[in-house]
């Protein structure tokens, strides 16, 4: 067993959460039983039991796992296969699969299923960090996935899911700037009914200081995966639909795009001397876009937005001193 999850359960023992084989020695990969691996151990660290969940047949690492109120686990993981047709060869493929797996307090298992996209991929979803919800209904999730129109860069993810594996909702975070990776890799309910997650936008730059290359950031959102300004903000509701959200404006730094149930939007950012500053063209539905201005000239900027049908809205943001 390699683990990779230690959690405290109500009767104070440790579980140890991870993945394993059923071989002694190095296995016959056409007849190895792979799975995640379970471990309970008293307070002397004795062995109570174990259990290797070989329902999915197939092989990967533990990210994350939650033990929910009723002592069931929720448990993230990357699951991998071999495409082992030329193996002998050593020419074989591995392809990779987010999955979150359900036991019940026994430690059997109850589901496996993937949110998001469902495809095997080499260059696949993360689900890093989870928590259980605070009305006890489902989990909250955070990762990062690949860009499909921009890799190798990363967008972040937020998503719910129901007790029983149901997507409740899913939605993306990335920045209006191109070639910036966004991860989200941990999050917790916080004591005002609102979750807390964290994680990482890395500029891939050169010759740059070290503050603009990586930045460390905090996203606080609700119940329905909507962000929570912070402090006291303007809110503008574009006018051409009520599925967006721009704030905070005025800003000193960060600005937060909250696209909803609303496709193939074009944004355009101008200077207050009508140059193009920045472009992101067809923008997907259900996805929150940053747009940082933290090094831009104090001013006023139009970010002109359009939709497939070609109506359009000019929302005017303020830039101050930081």
């Amino acid at each position: 067993m390699t683990p990779y999850k230690l959690i405290v359960n109500s009767e104070k023992n440790l579980l140890a959460i991870g993945y394993g084989n059923d071989f002694p020695s190095f296995p016959d990969l056409n007849i190895a039983h792979f799975g995640i691996t379970v471990f309970e151990l008293d307070t002397s660290y004795n062995i109570l039991r174990r259990k290797l969940i070989t329902e999915d047949q197939y092989a990967g690492v533990v990210l994350d796992a939650a033990l929910a109120e009723d002592e069931n686990l929720i448990i993230l993981a990357t699951h991998f296969i071999r495409d082992t047709t030329n193996f002998e060869t050593g020419a074989h493929d591995i392809y990779f699969q987010p999955s979150i797996t359900k036991l019940d307090k026994d430690f059997n298992y109850q589901w496996s299923i993937t949110i998001g996209d469902h495809q095997w991929k080499e260059f696949h979803d993360d689900f890093y960090g989870i928590c259980e919800s605070h009305n006890k209904d489902g989990y909250v999730i955070v990762g990062d996935r690949y860009i499909k129109q921009n890799y190798p860069f990363k967008e972040g993810i937020m998503a719910k899911i129901g007790l029983d594996g149901d997507s409740i909702w899913y939605h993306t975070i990335t920045s209006l700037e191109s070639d910036i990776n966004d991860s989200l890799y941990d999050v917790i309910a916080t004591s005002d009914g609102y979750y807390m997650a964290c994680g990482t936008r890395f500029y891939p730059t050169e010759n740059d200081t070290f503050d603009s290359v990586s930045q460390v950031w905090l996203i606080k959102f609700d119940e329905n995966g909507d962000l929570v300004p912070a402090g006291s903000v303007s809110v503008s509701q574009v006018d051409f639909t009520d599925q967006l959200r721009i704030y905070p404006n005025p800003t000193d730094g960060m600005v937060y795009i909250d696209q909803d149930n609303i496709n193939d939007l074009d944004y355009y950012l101008y200077d207050d001397q009508g140059r193009l500053v920045l472009t992101k063209l067809d923008v997907h539905a259900h996805q929150i876009i940053l747009l940082d201005m933290t090094n831009y000239v104090s001013g006023t900027y139009n970010l002109t937005i359009r939709d497939k049908h070609g109506n359009q809205h000019v929302e005017r943001i303020i830039k101050v001193r930081d």
